[in-house]
Parts: structure tokens; C-alpha cells; sequence
């Protein structure tokens, strides 16, 4: 099992939550909305096992409560960032090869 992945998903957990207490204490979220998105998050976060399937498991979350589009957009983030120092690295080691 990737613990570094498992770490970003407890990460990731962590910010729902977050975002779950502010929309709570902003009313932008009602206690049974709550309720009903932290069940959605606990029956799937389990199964994923891909940074993929994690960003999947954010788009619902976020298509059914706005409040989590955050937590989204910060995820892809990242994974751009991710993306773009492999694909970097990639053409480092070409250049490298030239030299």
C-alpha cells in the first residue's frame, strides 16, 4: 500500500472536514446536508486508491455540495503542479542525454 497517498487522502479528509465546520458556521451548509455528505465521503474514501479516482470521489462531492469545490480545485491543483515537474524531468533527462 502507497502510505504516501494514504497520507494525502487523510490530508484530504481533513480539508472536507474543514470546510464542512466554515459552511456550518456560515449556514451555507444545513446539519442534515452534512450528515448526508460525510456518509457519501466515508463509503467511498476506502476504495480509492489512485490520485485519479480521489479527484473522481472530489468532483461528486462537489457537483452535490458546492461547498467542497475548494477542496476540488486545491487537489487539481496540485496534480497539475505534479504533472508538470514529471513532464519537466522528463525533458531534463533528454536534454541530458544530448549533452
Amino acid at each position: 500500500m502507497n502510505t504516501q497517498f494514504e497520507e494525502q487522502k487523510d490530508i484530504v479528509q481533513e480539508k472536507i472536514l474543514g470546510c464542512m465546520i466554515k459552511a456550518l458556521r456560515d449556514g451555507t451548509l444545513k446539519v442534515d446536508e452534512s450528515r448526508a455528505s460525510a456518509q457519501f465521503v466515508l463509503s467511498k474514501i476506502d476504495s480509492v486508491g489512485t490520485s485519479q479516482e480521489l479527484l473522481a470521489l472530489l468532483q461528486e462531492l462537489s457537483t452535490r455540495w458546492k461547498v467542497y469545490e475548494s477542496v476540488l480545485l486545491e487537489e487539481k491543483g496540485k496534480q497539475i503542479q505534479s504533472e508538470d515537474t514529471d513532464q519537466i524531468k522528463q525533458v531534463q533527462q533528454k536534454l541530458q542525454k544530448f549533452l
